[in-house]
C-alpha cells in the first residue's frame, strides 16, 4: 500500500519501545495521549483478545514523521486465565508461547508482509516501563550491577525459591540471572505465588508505569477502519476516526476525506456513481458491500484451512479495512483491503482418542448476537461422582462408567461432551465422557461413559481403588460439539449487518426477520425450486417481508421499498444465501447443526457459500461495468441467427 508520511495530530505523541531508538532512522513507537489523560490510560488501546492487549503504534522516522501505522500486540496472560477459567489449570506459559508463535506464522501466511519481524514473536521481549512523563522507554536494571531484569524461564531457579515453574504454570516472574540467589523474584501475573523470595512490582519499580512486563510481542500493519465503520461509510455515513475514550485519533492522507457526508454521498472522489441517482448508488453500494462480505469469507476460509481450528469468536470486530493512496485515480472507497484483525481464539480439548474434535471458545457463556444460543448455555458446576467400573479399551486405552449427581439439568444422548476433573491420590486427572441413557437413575443423577483414553498405570490403579467411593465436589463442564458451523452462523449475522441494517432497522431486528424468513422457506421446501425462487415468492406474497428485507436497506437513506430500483432475482438470491448460512433451520441450511463438518476439513463449510458469493459478485459487477466478453458472446449468437435467417427465412421464422 502506498502511504504518504504524516505528522501526528496535536495532543498525541509517538514514544519508542526500546531505549536508544531516538537517534535511529526508523523506530517502532507506541502512540500516547498527552494530558488530560483518558480514563483508560495514555496508550491508545485498540482492542483486547483472549491473550493480548493491542495498542496503536507507528513506524516513525527521526524527524517524527509517521510512515506506517501498526498494531503492537503485547502478550497478556491474565486475560487468558479470565477467558478460559476451566482451562486455566491445563494451560501453561509454554502452551501460550507456542500458541503465539503459531498465530504470528498464520497471520504472515494469511497476509504476507503484514507482520514486522522483530524477534519478539519467538522469544520474550524485555520488560518495558515508562516514567510518569512518558518521555521514553525504561528497561529496569539492577542498580548495583546495571544488569537488566528479564522474564525468568528457569524452572530450577524458581523451584529453589519455592515458586511455580514457567513451563508448567501460568505464573510469571522477573529476575536477574547473574544475581538469582541474591535478589527477589518479581511476580508480574495475577495469582502468581508470593512468598519471602518475592517483591511486588510496585515496590520493585517505584514511580514507573508498566507497559509490558516481559513476554511475547508482535507488530502488525494496522487497518484503521473497523468493519462497522466501513459498512456505515459505504451506506453514506462519515467516519469519526480511531476511537480513544471520548475522543478519536484522526489520520491524514486519504482518511481525511472520510469526514464529509455530502462528499461521500454525492462527490466524485469516493464512488463511481455517487452523483448519478439513487438506483446507481444502490447498485454500487451493494457491489462494494458484497465484495467486503466475500473478502471476509475468503479470510476465514484461508485461516481455518491453515490452522484446522474454528475461530468461535467471529463478529464485525474481527475485520478491519485499509484504504490505499493510488496513482490510478480510483474512487477512494474502491481501493480497499480487508484484514482479519482478530484471529481465532478457540482452544482444542486434548481428546485424541476420538474422531470428533471439541473446541472451547473464549468467554464461554458470554452473550453476543454473533453467537448461536448453543454457545451461551454450557453447564459449569460441581457434583458427586461414583465410579461404577473400569472397562478395557483398544490399544491400552481405558474407559469407565460412572454416575454424576448434580443439581444441574443434564440431557442424555446429545452430542455434548462431559468434562470431569477428578482429584485422586495419584494426582489430578481429566476425563471426557458422554452422558448415557440409564434406567433406575435417581432424580438429579446421570450415568456417563468416558471416551477411551490412554492413562498412566498409577492413575488406573487409583481409579480402581475409587470404585464405588463417592467423590464429592468434582468440577465438571459440558462442552458442546462446536466447530466451523458456528463461524458460518457468525458470518451469516455479518451478512445481515452488511446488507439489511439501516437507520430504521437494527441488527437484532433484521436477524430475527431473516431467521423467520428462513423457517418459512423451510416449511415450503420444494426440491423443484431453488431457494432463491422460494424466497422471492415469499417476498412477493408478503408486504412485510419486502418492507423488512428489501434492497432499500442497502443505503442509510429514507427509501420506500417500492421505490428501490434493483434487480429482484439478484437481491432475493442474495437473501436466500444469507438464510442458508444458519445451521439447522431446514433442508436449505448448509450445515445440519453446529458440529456438522468433517473433522479433518474444517474449512469445507465455507466452500459452497464462497463460490455462491463469487457468482453474485459477477452478477452485481455487470450492473456497473460493461462485460465486453459477454457482449461479444451475445453479438456472436445474434450474428449466427441473422446468417441463418438470410439463408432460410422460413426456418428462421419458425425458430
Amino acid at each position: 500500500m502506498k502511504q504518504e508520511a504524516e505528522m501526528l495530530e496535536p495532543g498525541y505523541r509517538a514514544v519508542p519501545l526500546q531505549e536508544g531508538d531516538k537517534g535511529s532512522p526508523l523506530r517502532i513507537s507506541v502512540i500516547v495521549k498527552d494530558a488530560p489523560e483518558p480514563a483508560g490510560g495514555p496508550f491508545v488501546l485498540l482492542r483486547e483478545t483472549a491473550d493480548a492487549s493491542v495498542y496503536l503504534g507507528a513506524i516513525v522516522d527521526a524527524g517524527g514523521w509517521v510512515h506506517t501505522w501498526v498494531e503492537i500486540w503485547a502478550q497478556n496472560v491474565d486475560r487468558f486465565a479470565a477467558a478460559f477459567p476451566a482451562y486455566r489449570d491445563s494451560a501453561t506459559n509454554q502452551f501460550l508461547d507456542e500458541r503465539w508463535e503459531r498465530r504470528a506464522e498464520a497471520l504472515q501466511t494469511l497476509e504476507p508482509g503484514s507482520v514486522f519481524t522483530t524477534g519478539w514473536e519467538t522469544k520474550a521481549a524485555p520488560p518495558i516501563f515508562f516514567d510518569v512523563k512518558l518521555l521514553g522507554p525504561i528497561h529496569p536494571t539492577d542498580k548495583a550491577t546495571g544488569v537488566r531484569w528479564e522474564l525468568c524461564k528457569d524452572d530450577g531457579a524458581l523451584a529453589t525459591k519455592k515458586l511455580p515453574g514457567y513451563s508448567a504454570s501460568l505464573s510469571r516472574y522477573l529476575w536477574i540471572e547473574a544475581a538469582a540467589g541474591d535478589l527477589h523474584a518479581i511476580p508480574v501475573t495475577t495469582g502468581s505465588v508470593e512468598n519471602a523470595s518475592t517483591l511486588s512490582l510496585a515496590e520493585a519499580f517505584q514511580g514507573l508505569r508498566p507497559f509490558h512486563p516481559g513476554g511475547r510481542m508482535m507488530v502488525r500493519t494496522f487497518s484503521p477502519i473497523g468493519c462497522e465503520g466501513w459498512l456505515d461509510l459505504l451506506s453514506g455515513m462519515p467516519w469519526r476516526g480511531i476511537e480513544h475514550g471520548k475522543e478519536a485519533v484522526r489520520l491524514g492522507g486519504v482518511y481525511r476525506t472520510l469526514q464529509d457526508r455530502n462528499a461521500l454521498q454525492y462527490g466524485g472522489g469516493h464512488l463511481f456513481l455517487g452523483n448519478r441517482g439513487q438506483a446507481a448508488k444502490l447498485a454500487e453500494t451493494f457491489h462494494l458491500k458484497l465484495h467486503t462480505l466475500t473478502a471476509a469469507f475468503r479470510l476465514v476460509h484461508a485461516h481455518v484451512q491453515n490452522s484446522q481450528m474454528p475461530l468461535l469468536n467471529l463478529s464485525a470486530d474481527s475485520f478491519r479495512l485499509q484504504l490505499a493512496e493510488s496513482d490510478a485515480a480510483l474512487p477512494f472507497l474502491w481501493n480497499f483491503k480487508t484484514t482479519l484483525a482478530i484471529p481465532g481464539e478457540a482452544v482444542a480439548l486434548p481428546v485424541a482418542t476420538t474422531s470428533a474434535r471439541y473446541f472451547l471458545p473464549a468467554k464461554f457463556g458470554g452473550t453476543s448476537v454473533y453467537r448461536p444460543t448453543t454457545l451461551t448455555a454450557p453447564v459449569d458446576s460441581t457434583g458427586q461422582v461414583r465410579i461404577r467400573k473400569l472397562l478395557p479399551g483398544k490399544e491400552a486405552e481405558t474407559m469407565l462408567e460412572g454416575t454424576l449427581a448434580s443439581q444441574e439439568r443434564l440431557v442424555a444422548g446429545g452430542s455434548d461432551l462431559l468434562w470431569l476433573r477428578l482429584t485422586l491420590p495419584s494426582g489430578r486427572v481429566d476425563l471426557y465422557a458422554t452422558i448415557e441413557p440409564a434406567d433406575g437413575a435417581a432424580a438429579g443423577e446421570v450415568r456417563f461413559r468416558t471416551l477411551p483414553q490412554k492413562l498412566d498405570p498409577s492413575v488406573i490403579a487409583a481409579l480402581r481403588q475409587a470404585e464405588g467411593v463417592p467423590l464429592p465436589n468434582v468440577p465438571f463442564q459440558t462442552v458442546p460439539l462446536l466447530s466451523t458451523p458456528c463461524d458460518l452462523y457468525a458470518l451469516g449475522v455479518l451478512a445481515v449487518r452488511t446488507l439489511l441494517v439501516d437507520d430504521e432497522i437494527s441488527l437484532p431486528v433484521a436477524l430475527d426477520e431473516i431467521l423467520s424468513l428462513a423457517r418459512k422457506s423451510a416449511g415450503t421446501h420444494d426440491a423443484s425450486q431453488t431457494s432463491g425462487e422460494r424466497i422471492r415468492a415469499l417476498a412477493e406474497a408478503s408486504e412485510s417481508v419486502l418492507k423488512a428485507l428489501g434492497p432499500h436497506r442497502i443505503l442509510r437513506e429514507k427509501i420506500e421499498p417500492s421505490a428501490a430500483i434493483f434487480p429482484e432475482d439478484l437481491w432475493w438470491d442474495t437473501v436466500a444465501l444469507i438464510c442458508r448460512l444458519f445451521p439447522g433451520i431446514g433442508p436449505d441450511s448448509l450445515c445440519r447443526d453446529f458440529g456438522d463438518v468433517p473433522p479433518l476439513a474444517l474449512e469445507s463449510v465455507f466452500t459452497e457459500p464462497l463460490a455462491t458469493l463469487e457468482k453474485l459478485l459477477v452478477r452485481s459487477r455487470s450492473l456497473l461495468l460493461v462485460d465486453w466478453n459477454y457482449n461479444r458472446e451475445i453479438r456472436s449468437v445474434i450474428g449466427k441467427f441473422l446468417d441463418r435467417s438470410r439463408k432460410s427465412p422460413a426456418s428462421a421464422t419458425r425458430a
